[in-house]
């Protein structure tokens, strides 16, 4: 018996999990803190309370775990949560409002995570859509439609993101009297001007407030998982709901290490001057010394003794002849007059004045 009675008592447990642990206790303190602030009284509304326990339908609903290890609602497609929006809005929609919302979708598909629609569902009045956007990324939007002057669902803010399929996200809507804000994973992301009109809208009396879908006949059914999905009067609290545990963890940067101060170069120097080489003279051509006078002739006999194999030279003092060779030439010396002449190659004459 006992045992019977725990097993029905753990689906609320887990309620009371989902509801009063996951940072339901963070969020009223922050609510309570601006609503002191500002001056207004602070309204609330959590439309994850439309959820009945135990589930009405297993099959489409069960738990998933979500931010920080805590429990969140996980829906299927056919899962069918609806009831008058009066039990959980009020009749009218506050001026300035919020839209907080901690999700993870299954699918990239075109799907709502909550409408509120007229009662011949056929036009969503207040609801946040999913859809696809181009590659890798995903239309969030905004519908917020008087029924009274629209026949189809009006959409006043529009914002594409990178594609969070199976990733845990948070995003929330900021609506003041001229813009829509959009946060993404807990940082704004984008904004838009926008008329609202009218400022503040009337919901019709029969209509019906859906979650994770939009009705029989625009449908629109959410797969994925559910685990914040609040409406507030006070538009600040998107700014401060999000604590340091639940944003997006990023990797932290290297510490930053300032850079070694800038030592400035060595004023440059430049080079000297080029000077051109001196241009390069051509050695002038040998030039034999002038001959001198001599006073009187002498020939040199040939190796032979062929006076004719000599030739006639001028001699100065009768001194022995040096043999100077250049190339196959030979060229005699008298070395008292510098005077230089050519004799026969054969002729190597050793001269003997003795």
């Amino acid at each position: 018996m006992a045992m019977a009675a725990i097993v029905r008592l753990a689906p609320l447990l887990l309620l009371l999990l989902v509801r009063c642990c996951s940072g339901a206790s963070s969020f009223s303190k922050d609510l309570q803190t601006l609503a002191m602030e500002s001056g207004v009284v602070a309204e609330d509304r959590d439309l994850l309370e439309a959820i009945t326990m135990p589930f009405t339908d297993p099959s489409t609903q069960y738990f998933v775990t979500g931010f920080d290890g805590f429990p969140a609602f996980g829906f299927r497609a056919g899962a069918n949560i609806k009831h008058p929006f009066r039990l959980f809005l009020p009749e009218r929609m506050h001026r300035n409002f919020a839209i907080l919302a901690a999700i993870k979708p299954d699918v990239n598909e075109a799907m709502y995570l909550f409408a509120v629609t007229n009662p011949l569902e056929t036009v969503v009045q207040l609801g946040v859509s999913l859809s696809p956007g181009e590659t890798g990324s995903t239309n969030i939007s905004l519908l917020y439609t008087d029924s009274e002057r629209h026949m189809t669902s009006q959409t006043i803010a529009s914002f594409l993101v990178p594609d969070f399929t199976r990733k845990w996200t948070r995003l929330a809507f900021k609506v003041t009297d001229e813009e829509v804000q959009l946060y993404f994973n807990c940082q704004l992301y984008n904004g838009l001007m926008v008329k609202r009109v009218p400022e503040e809208i009337v919901f019709d009396p029969g209509s019906t407030l859906y979650i994770g879908q939009a009705g029989g006949i625009i449908k629109g059914h959410f797969e994925g998982a559910l685990q914040e999905l609040r409406l507030t009067n006070l538009p600040a609290l998107v700014e401060v709901h999000c604590d340091d545990s639940s944003k997006v963890p990023y990797l932290p940067l290297e510490p930053y290490l300032p850079l070694e101060p800038y030592l400035p170069l060595e004023p440059y120097l430049p080079l000297e001057p080029y000077l051109p080489l001196e241009p390069y003279l051509l050695p002038e051509p040998y030039l034999l010394p002038e001959p001198c006078p001599c006073p009187e002739p002498c020939l040199l006999p040939g190796p032979l003794g062929n006076e004719d194999a000599g030739r006639g030279f001028d001699v100065c003092e009768a001194v022995e002849l040096d043999a100077v060779v250049s190339g196959s030439k030979d060229w005699w010396q008298c070395e008292s007059c510098m005077h230089y002449h050519h004799a026969l190659p054969t002729a190597a004459v050793h001269l003997d004045f003795s």
